[in-house]
């Protein structure tokens, strides 16, 4: 039995997300993966809870953080777009490692008192939501080819 990735589509309807070979099915995009639409919409909060922030940190904290928001999504786009389940994993974990950055970002800002401590936690939330959802799709990918050795097949010596 081959392993798929399944999606849950915003009308409900589930489908397989990834095919033989882990890529894209034909006639499925990336906008059909809820984990890129869920980093859409998280893009979309980041950038108006930012906006909200002091003017002299426009090049700052700003800058920095809505840039590692855009990676999320970005990121999920261009691995399902590469040619394979390696890619795709590489690439998903970078959507993970920028959303973690954006959360730290986050924090930094309420520290600041930038944000409220309900907007923050608001964000905070949806990106722990989003991070539960990229590492399932990590997962269901199947494990690396690293972990899939279970065994050294090099010879060994016995003296």
């Amino acid at each position: 039995m081959s392993r798929e990735s399944w999606v849950v589509s915003r009308d409900g309807g589930v489908s397989t997300c990834l095919g033989k070979g882990r890529e894209m099915a034909r006639g499925r995009s990336y906008r059909d993966l809820i984990a890129w639409q869920k980093g859409m919409e998280y893009v979309v909060d980041v950038y108006r809870e930012s906006w909200t922030w002091p003017a002299d940190q426009r090049f700052g904290l700003v800058s920095q953080v809505q840039r590692a928001a855009v990676s999320v999504p970005a990121n999920i786009a261009e691995g399902s777009g590469r040619s394979g389940s390696a890619e795709l994993r590489h690439f998903l974990s970078i959507a993970h490692g920028s959303l973690c950055e954006a959360q730290t970002h986050l924090e930094i800002a309420e520290k600041l008192g930038f944000m409220s401590p309900a907007n923050s936690q608001l964000l905070l939330n949806q990106g722990s939501e989003l991070s539960r959802i990229l590492r399932g799709f990590l997962r269901s990918l199947g494990p690396e080819a690293s972990q899939r050795r279970t065994h050294d097949s090099r010879p060994t010596t016995h003296d």
